[in-house]
């Protein structure tokens, strides 16, 4: 079966193009998937093809089918026509509209016929790309970050914004603190109370150990006569 090569270029510079390879066999909307692929166009758009003259005037709307009613009134799809169906020259033109968040316009040209099918190939395809697709990707704005005010506070606000939870530790220990002070001076007193007492007893001690030596008589006032005086009285015989 012989191929069908078509040139779709961009309107606005026909430098920017793609040549697409299609079978006969194939539709318009086999054509239009190939076209929003190579161009990265969103397939969430909607296109539309005309005929053109060779001056790229608009003609006939040919896709997409529009419906028709039948006897009862019903709307009924109308099969789409094979691409061949539109082909009344060798260098037939088409338009087509690209109608989505941006718009293009793109010019269509047969360029061959009867080119050899590639049997390894999945038609229709891209068979050359020249040129960035006329496309921009929306960039998606970024939320503001919030970042909060600072609101300088009154005096007054400032003291009342401290809480009792934080004042409660620092009471906690400074009471802990004075109770620890009374407890060390206690005992620092109830200390010397006791060194006192001690010191009292050691000073009793003495003076006794003083009064004791008293009772004896020092060798410089010791008299042998006191002990000999009378002593002729106590005879032998007396005690006899």
């Amino acid at each position: 079966m012989s191929v069908l090569r078509f040139r779709v270029m961009y309107e606005e510079d026909d430098t920017v193009f793609r040549d697409i390879d299609i079978k006969p066999s194939h539709t318009l909307s086999d054509l239009e998937a190939v076209i929003q692929s190579s161009y990265n166009l969103p397939v969430s758009g909607l296109g539309e093809f005309f005929m053109s003259n060779d001056n790229w005037q608009k003609g006939r709307f040919i896709y997409p089918v529009p419906f028709k009613e039948d006897k009862k009134g019903k709307a009924r799809a109308q099969v789409i026509p094979s691409i061949v169906s539109y082909l009344d020259d060798p260098h037939q033109h088409f338009l087509y509209e690209y109608k989505g968040n941006q718009e293009f316009v793109f010019l269509i040209e047969l360029i061959s016929v009867g080119g050899k099918e590639d049997f390894k190939a999945s038609y229709p395809f891209c068979v050359r790309s020249q040129g960035p697709s006329p496309f921009k990707k929306e960039e998606v704005p970024m939320p503001f970050a919030r970042h909060p005010v600072p609101v300088a506070a009154d005096d007054d606000e400032e003291e009342e914004s401290i809480s009792p939870e934080e004042e409660g530790p620092a009471a906690v220990v400074g009471m802990e603190d004075e109770a620890e002070l009374e407890e060390l001076e206690t005992e620092g007193e109830a200390g010397n109370e006791k060194q006192d007492l001690m010191e009292g007893d050691a000073i009793e001690e003495d003076q006794a150990d003083d009064s004791g030596d008293d009772d004896f008589v020092g060798g410089d006032d010791f008299n042998p006569e006191d002990f000999s005086e009378g002593g002729e009285d106590f005879e032998e015989d007396d005690f006899r």
